[in-house]
């Protein structure tokens, strides 16, 4: 959920730079975040916010409950 969250706010400016990039790949591994880029290009945000939700109510975390 963590780098879905990461990829969903790098993507806020329609534009994923390359430091947002590198920053990710040092978090997350490049499989993970690359498996989640493909799912990104078939979605609207409606649908990335709905998976954001879902996925913070299923494991009980709060806004403020998520550090990256």
């Amino acid at each position: 959920m963590k780098a879905y969250i990461l990829l969903y706010s790098s993507k806020a400016d329609f534009e994923e730079t390359t430091g947002e990039r590198k920053y990710m790949n040092t978090k997350f591994k490049e499989l993970n975040i690359e498996s989640i880029r493909k799912e990104f290009e078939g979605e609207n945000d409606s649908s990335h916010n709905q998976k954001i939700r879902s996925a913070m109510s299923r494991l009980e975390y709060n806004s403020g409950g998520i550090e990256v």
